[in-house]
């Protein structure tokens, strides 16, 4: 079977062109802090020397455990530019379950928020490899202080990835056994990000609520990461809060949006979908 190879396909191609073609226009809004393009580069570049600096190298797996928050999305982001691979942990999951993941995906380290260290500590000393717990938020200031000590990885020493290397494995739920790891490439990322935007029919003007978490391949790829690729045109993404259980729109919580450009001629439509509860919930804006 053929494959297909294109260029500009990758995450750190995705966002830095992006980051060129609209530096100055929101990428991702939570609310308590909106971040352009250029500033997405610019985290996800210092994330990526953090990230080395702690000894993460190419292909390995990286654990995180992370609500909405921009950290999820500098440690995605960061990770891909390096060359290691992002592995997102269900914010939900305890006991077996949880072991299951952490020992499954060989991961040696995990950005975890405070939250959830409790639970991690609880799998005892079976949890494989994993042997290094850098922590975010809640008074912790273990990540935060690295992240802001740390200067920009170098452009020549981002990692050259292939459109087909892998950038993530994504866990199934596990309803009718153990969670099965399906590793995403490059390539695949980009796809499902661009058609979920086609396949949604989004144009200027547009209106739509997301309630879905940054750890689902839905949440990740189809919601945030379509603002990026070129036929998007600078649509930007809004995970709501920063990062705490949010509540719905009828309960009072923030509302959350973000705009979604395109060159096609401008069309006004409003779309609504229920609320979940998750670990942040997302707007979306044009």
């Amino acid at each position: 079977m053929a494959t297909t190879v294109k260029t500009g396909r990758t995450v750190g191609q995705t966002i830095e062109a992006a980051a060129q073609r609209w530096p100055d226009r929101i990428g991702v809004d939570f609310g308590v802090g909106a971040y352009t393009y250029r500033d997405l580069w610019s985290r996800a570049r210092r994330a990526a020397a953090a990230l080395a600096a702690q000894g993460v190298k190419p292909g390995e797996a990286v654990l995180v455990m992370l609500d909405n928050t921009i950290e999820f999305v500098d440690a995605w982001l960061g990770l891909a530019l390096i060359g290691a691979i992002q592995v997102p942990v269900n914010t939900e999951y305890v006991g077996e379950i949880l072991r299951h993941q952490v020992k499954d995906s060989g991961a040696w380290l995990v950005l975890i928020d405070q939250a959830y260290v409790s639970r991690v500590e609880a799998l005892g000393a079976d949890r494989g490899a994993l042997r290094r717990l850098m922590i975010v938020g809640s008074g912790s200031r273990d990540w935060e202080d690295i992240f802001e000590s740390t200067t920009e990885l170098p452009r020549d020493a981002i990692v050259a990835a292939a459109e087909h290397d892998i950038v993530a494995i994504m866990y199934t739920s596990g309803t009718t056994g153990p969670s099965k790891g399906v590793r995403v490439a490059h390539a695949q990322a980009f796809t499902y990000a661009q058609h979920a935007g086609e396949a949604m029919q989004l144009a200027e003007g547009d209106v739509y609520f997301a309630p879905l978490p940054l750890f689902h391949i839905a949440g990740q790829w189809a919601l945030v990461y379509a603002s990026a690729p070129p036929r998007s045109c600078g649509a930007a993404s809004a995970p709501a809060n920063s990062g705490r259980r949010c509540a719905s729109p009828a309960q009072g919580s923030r509302s959350c949006l973000a705009r979604w450009p395109t060159s096609s001629p401008a069309r006004s439509r409003s779309r609504t979908t229920s609320t979940t509860r998750w670990s942040g919930c997302s707007w979306f804006r044009s």
